[in-house]
């Protein structure tokens, strides 16, 4: 008896699990389904905690801002107040300290922050560094670039790596030492410039009747248009054609470009382009001012009324509680940045009189 019951043991094994081995994803990414094989990003939360602060008094305005952390926040643009005028804030984690950088009655228009004695702002032509002790003014037309206005934007990997973009197609490099004019073959105003170690886009538009827009793109060391568009709205977005394009973001191997019509992703390694079209992403009816993410699955655009639109990895959501605060045009927004789930967007408040608007927003489960 005890022999034949070891003889069925051994005669009628267990089935063999048949089942796919579960992908071993990296860190924040998951097996795509409870057997699946493929990774897919892990989902962040559409939830923000928001903040409204206002500086200044009539006629006061902010451009751009620089988020080094949530106790370490730079804002630049004019600020009016009884007192006097300035062109820059600090926030130190409890309260927002005025500042005149250079020139109290200097309008700055961008902001870099590498560390509290490397910091780059732009007037509407011309950087200036700060080195811990002064700050130092570069007159651009006046170091052999002449026409050169490059003030709307400074992107960098590395201080030894800087480019400022600017009006009537003006790009400017600084590679720690020296200045050296870029030409970029456009008489667009550039708007926006992001990048990766690997690739840089510029995006820019003219805001007239004919709708001219255009993205550049540095994957090679030398400038490309990589799109171009003659009207307002696209006309065939199978080509990639956005309309107007307003703002460009890049993390590891892709980038977006928001615009008319929608948002495009372009895989840097296998040049593919995948839209979201303008009603999935919230662009429909809307005027994007700028993209920025902290991953695949955590990306934020706002639009110039202060509607704010997040990716969690899955889904795009319209995000309207700033908005509901000045509703109707009351706000005006120029810039934003998003760090760590960190969210400062700047601009303008026009109601019951224009000051310097300052959105913050804090990403919560």
């Amino acid at each position: 008896m005890i022999t034949l019951i070891f003889f069925l043991f051994v005669a009628c094994p267990e089935p063999p699990n048949t089942k796919p081995q579960l992908a071993d994803c990296p860190v924040g990414q998951s097996p795509c389904e409870d057997d699946s094989t493929a990774c897919c990003w892990d989902t962040t939360s559409h939830n923000f905690v928001w903040e409204i602060d206002t500086l200044g008094e009539y006629g006061s305005y902010l451009r751009d801002v620089a988020i080094v952390d949530e106790n370490n926040i730079w804002v630049v643009g004019n600020i009016e107040t009884d007192s006097g005028e300035y062109n820059a804030a600090h926030w130190d984690g409890s309260e927002w300290e005025l500042m005149g950088i250079y020139s109290n009655t200097l309008d700055l228009y961008s902001i870099k922050y590498f560390s509290e004695d490397d910091i780059w702002v732009t007037s509407h032509c011309f950087p200036y560094h700060w080195d811990g002790n002064d700050w130092t003014r570069y007159h651009l037309n006046d170091m052999g670039m002449e026409g050169v206005c490059a003030g709307n934007e400074i992107w960098s990997n590395l201080s030894s790596n800087i480019y400022f973009v600017g009006f009537e197609g003006s790009i400017v490099h600084y590679d720690g030492s020296s200045f050296t004019k870029i030409e970029s073959d456009t008489n667009i105003n550039l708007q926006d410039i992001n990048g990766t170690d690997e690739i840089i886009y510029i995006t820019g538009y003219n805001v007239d009747n004919n709708g001219h827009s255009i993205a550049l793109v540095n994957e090679t060391g030398i400038w490309e248009t990589d799109y171009y568009s003659e009207s307002l709205f696209p006309t065939n977005l199978d080509l990639g054609i956005l309309g107007r394009m307003y703002s460009t973001f890049s993390f590891m191997d892709t980038t977006y470009i928001i615009g008319k019509g929608g948002i495009m992703k372009l895989s840097i390694s296998d040049k593919i382009e995948t839209i979201v079209p303008s009603n999935l992403s919230f662009v429909e009816g809307r005027v994007p001012v700028i993209i920025r993410g902290n991953n695949y699955n955590d990306i934020v655009w706002i639009d110039i009324w202060g509607e704010i639109v997040h990716f969690n990895g899955v889904s795009w959501k319209l995000l309207q509680d700033v908005y509901n605060s000045y509703p109707n045009g009351q706000m005006r927004i120029r810039s934003m940045d998003y760090i760590n789930g960190i969210f400062v967007g700047v601009g303008s408040v026009f109601v019951p009189q224009e000051k310097a608007l300052i959105i913050l927003g804090k990403q919560v489960d």
